[in-house]
């Protein structure tokens, strides 16, 4: 007979046991299970039954979406399912005690929560229900998303539940201002949208909601007098939006993939008190607090026209005053929330790219404070199946029982052989257990310097058209002699040169401070090839220096990437200037070095992370990954846009037999003079080679 899970036992749960025993056989195509709550019990105790997805008459029933929590045996609960015991994780288990609260309470609930209705233990239906996932959430009366600290002790610390309904209010007010008719292109020409000039109407809409937020903004923001007294909404919604469902991957494809016919078919239950706040108000909410970040950050509410030192003041006051009654730094908005209630809005819209390389460029690519997390690395590319819109190629690349390095080695097989060659620019960050051409989704990989070139979808991660040419009128070219190895990946491609000798490292990464001797360590680096190298003339000369120290690269006036312009000549002579003022300063300082050219380099810099300058053999002067040196091949595979650095393997001559001649891929690089296709591949056909990458 099944314990009672809320009888004062004192049993603690077994460190191992058998897993769940379910009564039900393996589920057939296209059958869910659900669960049901006992009217009559005052605690826990659940039935599951059967029943068809595709079935127009099935049950009505709720989804639930939540963080599964520590797997530690002695933080586990028990419950009743069927009548037996089911240890559930914490972050379950505070999630059904919510749900007991109200929705398994009305009658004839039925709920859907993967822990028990997907049998963990059996590979295969496992995967066949991960491929249904989208289904099972578009299905659903209701997605409840349990928006709390997974039951683990970490409760509400008072910054959310003091301002709870003050954020869903405005949060609402948001929403109900029509803030979600501005698309994300739009962002770009915030606040006046000339973007949208030849469509006058709807300028001045956006303008209108534009201005609504605003005012919303400003009537929330705390006046000086209440700085002392009021709850500061902004430090709770930080809290809110820090929760860990936002950084879990499984959770974009159960926002996203609910019903999308009415509004509220999402809902988040948030606080002690569960209170349900509907997806459109919490994003609204979302928005508002990133339009206060700016305001704060535009003098923290000094009032214009005060006197420098008053002005001075007020800054110091308001900052202290908000680290005594915060305990701690002014809030922080992390972008990982905005990314995972966008990508719902844009669905919504229909804007939304649903193709998998997309996806994988999205959710993996970028600031490791967006990372998203999971239990298992291969859970990376499973959580996508049901999302991305060509999910089913994975079903012949997923198998049951397979190590994680071997889905990867397989997807980034298929990719390439479709002509994806780009993803060799995301294998700098990388398992050593993987081959180096296969990219590494267990973690996040860095932007790659030169932008990323794949097919069918735009060529840089800012989603902007390809601003490098180096392999143009090639096409990719995947050999398929080395099928027997699956490590091995035979691209065919030209050589261009071999390095000769190699710089100081760049090590800082984008969010590191600024390095002001390694900067004049990469001028004097650079000047020096330059002045060993016969390969450029005298006017190429003139401009080598500042575009190869930025990669030939900067940001438009909406941030977006191009090439390098006379904006960037100017910034790198005052760089140089200011490199100059410190050396000679006793104690150098960097007081007064701001502005646009100052904030310019800082980026442009910390974002060419781990490179170094090297110059070749026959004078290429260009940029590196840091793991390069001396005797390295630089090549272009055929239909890539920038050229990549390969090491032989072993230190093996590359006249050798093919088993002998494989290269270990360090990453991509730019090389000054030949981006643009001056090389042109296309009319040199009759040189492809046969590169072998390990």
């Amino acid at each position: 007979m099944a314990t009672d899970p809320d009888s004062d036992t004192g049993r603690q749960p077994p460190l191992t046991r058998s897993p769940f025993a379910y009564d039900q056989p393996r589920l057939a195509d296209g059958q869910i299970r659900l669960l049901s709550q006992d009217p009559l019990s005052e605690t826990l105790n659940l039935r599951l039954i059967t029943t068809s997805l595709d079935d127009e008459d099935r049950e009505k029933y709720i989804a639930l979406s939540y963080v599964w929590g520590s797997d530690d045996p002695s933080l586990k609960n028990p419950i009743l399912v069927d009548g037996k015991e089911f240890w559930a994780t914490p972050g379950l288990y505070a999630a059904l005690q919510a749900l007991m609260c109200r929705e398994l309470r009305e009658k004839d609930t039925k709920l859907w929560v993967d822990a028990i209705c997907i049998n963990q233990a059996d590979e295969v239906e496992k995967m066949a229900q991960i491929r249904r996932m989208a289904g099972v959430y578009a299905g659903a009366e209701k997605v409840v998303v349990f928006l709390w600290d997974c039951g683990e002790g970490k409760g509400d610390d008072g910054r959310i539940g003091r301002v709870l309904d003050e954020l869903e209010r405005v949060g609402r007010d948001v929403y109900e201002a029509g803030a979600m008719l501005i698309k994300e292109e739009d962002l770009s020409y915030w606040p006046d949208f000339r973007h949208l000039e030849h469509k006058p109407v709807e300028r001045q809409r956006l303008v209108g909601v534009r201005q609504a937020v605003d005012n919303i903004v400003e009537r929330e923001r705390l006046k000086w007098w209440e700085l002392l007294w009021k709850p500061r909404l902004d430090v709770g919604a930080v809290a809110l939006f820090q929760r860990d469902w936002f950084t879990r991957v499984w959770v974009v494809q159960e926002l996203v993939m609910a019903r999308s016919d009415r509004e509220g078919s999402v809902v988040f239950a948030v606080g002690e008190n569960d209170k349900r706040i509907r997806y459109e108000h919490l994003w609204g909410l979302n928005m508002l607090l990133a339009m206060w970040m700016m305001e704060e950050a535009r003098g923290r509410g000094v009032p214009e026209g005060t006197w420098w030192w008053w002005n001075w003041l007020w800054k110091r006051l308001k900052l202290e005053i908000d680290k005594w009654r915060t305990g701690g730094e002014a809030p922080a908005l992390g972008a990982r929330a905005a990314h995972t209630l966008g990508a719902r809005k844009r669905y919504l819209q229909g804007s939304l790219d649903r193709r998998l390389t997309s996806w994988l460029v999205k959710l993996y690519v970028g600031s490791s404070s967006t990372a998203l997390k999971c239990r298992d690395p291969e859970d990376k590319i499973r959580a996508l199946r049901s999302l991305a819109e060509d999910g089913g190629i994975l079903d012949e690349i997923m198998v049951p029982g397979q190590s994680w390095q071997d889905l990867y080695i397989l997807l980034a097989r298929y990719f390439y052989q479709e002509g994806n060659i780009g993803f060799l620019s995301l294998c700098r960050q990388r398992s050593e257990t993987l081959p180096s051409w296969v990219p590494d989704w267990s973690q996040q990989q860095g932007d790659p310097w030169l932008g990323i070139n794949l097919r069918g979808t735009m060529s840089s991660i800012s989603q902007t058209p390809a601003l490098f040419k180096a392999g143009e009128g090639t096409e990719v070219n995947v050999f398929e002699d080395n099928e027997d190895i699956d490590r091995v990946l035979c691209v065919g491609g030209f050589f261009v040169d071999t390095v000769q000798e190699v710089g100081t490292v760049w090590a800082a990464d984008p969010s590191d401070r600024f390095d002001w001797v390694a900067a004049k360590a990469r001028i004097d680096d650079i000047d020096s090839f330059l002045d060993k190298s016969q390969m450029y003339a005298p006017e190429e000369r003139l401009d080598a220096t500042w575009r190869i120290i930025v990669a030939d690269m900067e940001a438009d006036e909406v941030g977006q990437p191009c090439r390098a312009t006379t904006f960037s000549q100017a910034a790198f002579y005052k760089l140089q200037d200011a490199i100059q003022n410190l050396m000679k300063a006793e104690g150098g300082t960097l007081a007064g070095l701001d502005g646009g050219w100052f904030v310019y380099y800082m980026t442009s810099l910390l974002n060419l992370y781990r490179s170094r300058a090297f110059l070749t053999s026959k004078g290429y002067v260009g940029l590196c990954p840091d793991t390069a040196s001396a005797g390295d091949t630089i090549f272009i595979p055929s239909g890539a846009h920038c050229p990549y650095v390969i090491k032989k393997r072993d230190g093996r001559n590359a006249d050798a037999s093919s088993a002998e001649s494989y290269s270990t891929l360090l990453g991509e690089a730019y090389v000054h003079g030949i981006m643009n296709g001056e090389l042109q591949l296309d009319q040199r056909c009759n040189e492809e080679e046969k590169f072998y990458l390990v």
